[in-house]
Protein backbone atom coordinates (compact mmCIF):
# COMPACT_ATOMS: atom_id res chain seq x y z
CA UNK A 1 0.00 0.00 0.00
CA UNK A 2 2.97 2.45 0.98
CA UNK A 3 4.34 1.82 -2.40
CA UNK A 4 2.44 1.75 -4.99
CA UNK A 5 -1.12 3.45 -4.13
CA UNK A 6 -1.54 6.79 -5.05
CA UNK A 7 0.22 8.55 -1.44
CA UNK A 8 -3.33 10.60 -1.07
CA UNK A 9 -4.98 6.91 -1.37
CA UNK A 10 -2.87 5.22 1.09
CA UNK A 11 -2.98 8.49 3.59
CA UNK A 12 -7.01 7.98 3.73
CA UNK A 13 -6.88 4.44 3.74
CA UNK A 14 -4.11 4.53 7.00
CA UNK A 15 -6.34 7.21 8.73
CA UNK A 16 -9.67 4.81 8.43
CA UNK A 17 -8.09 2.19 9.83
CA UNK A 18 -6.65 4.38 12.76
CA UNK A 19 -9.51 5.56 13.36
CA UNK A 20 -11.48 1.95 13.26
CA UNK A 21 -8.59 0.34 15.25
CA UNK A 22 -6.30 3.24 17.45
CA UNK A 23 -4.39 0.59 19.41
CA UNK A 24 -2.88 -0.63 16.25
CA UNK A 25 0.68 0.55 16.18
CA UNK A 26 0.80 -0.64 12.24
CA UNK A 27 -1.64 2.01 11.24
CA UNK A 28 0.01 4.42 12.57
CA UNK A 29 3.20 4.02 11.53
CA UNK A 30 1.70 3.67 8.25
CA UNK A 31 -0.35 7.15 8.67
CA UNK A 32 3.07 8.43 9.43
CA UNK A 33 4.70 7.03 6.44
CA UNK A 34 2.01 8.50 3.86
CA UNK A 35 2.09 11.51 5.19
CA UNK A 36 5.94 11.63 4.81
CA UNK A 37 5.23 10.92 1.32
CA UNK A 38 2.52 13.36 0.85
CA UNK A 39 4.99 16.35 2.06
CA UNK A 40 2.71 17.06 5.51
CA UNK A 41 6.20 16.39 7.29
CA UNK A 42 4.17 18.88 10.26
CA UNK A 43 1.56 16.29 10.48
CA UNK A 44 3.79 13.29 10.29
CA UNK A 45 6.10 14.57 12.75
CA UNK A 46 3.98 14.71 15.29
CA UNK A 47 2.12 11.43 14.79
CA UNK A 48 6.01 9.87 14.18
CA UNK A 49 6.89 11.16 17.68
CA UNK A 50 3.71 9.17 19.63
CA UNK A 51 4.59 6.10 17.46
CA UNK A 52 7.73 5.70 18.77
CA UNK A 53 7.27 7.60 22.09
CA UNK A 54 8.68 5.58 25.42
CA UNK A 55 4.97 3.88 26.12
CA UNK A 56 4.26 2.97 22.83
CA UNK A 57 5.04 0.05 20.73
CA UNK A 58 7.08 1.64 18.38
CA UNK A 59 10.20 -0.76 16.93
CA UNK A 60 14.07 -0.15 16.63
CA UNK A 61 13.22 0.07 13.00
CA UNK A 62 10.59 2.13 13.28
CA UNK A 63 12.89 4.58 15.07
CA UNK A 64 15.17 4.66 12.68
CA UNK A 65 13.00 5.60 10.00
CA UNK A 66 11.99 8.82 11.36
CA UNK A 67 12.21 10.91 8.21
CA UNK A 68 9.52 13.66 9.08
CA UNK A 69 11.65 14.83 12.59
CA UNK A 70 15.09 14.66 10.83
CA UNK A 71 13.87 16.85 7.77
CA UNK A 72 12.92 19.24 10.32
CA UNK A 73 15.74 19.28 11.81
CA UNK A 74 14.51 17.99 14.81
CA UNK A 75 17.51 15.40 15.97
CA UNK A 76 16.69 15.37 19.32
CA UNK A 77 13.72 13.84 19.67
CA UNK A 78 14.29 11.11 17.25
Amino acid sequence: MLTVADPEEAVAYFQRSSAQEPGRIDFSVGLARSLVRVQATAKARCLWARCVGPVREGTHEDRVDMPPLVRAGDWDTG
